[in-house]
């Protein structure tokens, strides 16, 4: 039987304070051999937190890259908006540069 995958996962972040301890929690808990995880993690323009979380956690792990990079955009709620769209479209493919292959 052949090794896993290395697999990363890749996350935005934004405003997300309240979840960093339990999105640290649920990769703990993946059925999947933590040595061949990697996580690459954006942040943007977070005003509460979130940055400092993930700051803490990624210098207590290293498989984890992390990126802040801020738009200056608004936080838009969840709607359909051309610029919101734009602005996600931006930091995914920014998240997705964190990749190694």
């Amino acid at each position: 039987m052949s090794a896993p995958y290395n697999v990363t996962i890749v996350t935005p972040w934004r405003q997300h304070a309240d979840d960093v301890l339990r999105y640290e929690q649920r990769i703990a808990t993946l059925d999947y051999p933590q040595d061949r995880l990697r996580l690459a993690f954006l942040e943007n323009d977070s005003a509460d937190a979130t940055y400092s979380l993930l700051q803490s956690w990624a210098g207590l792990d290293r498989r984890i890259t992390l990126e802040k990079r801020d738009t200056g955009g608004p936080l838009y709620p969840s709607i359909v908006n051309a610029h919101r769209f734009e602005i996600m479209g931006r930091v995914f493919n920014w998240a997705l540069e964190l990749v190694d292959y």
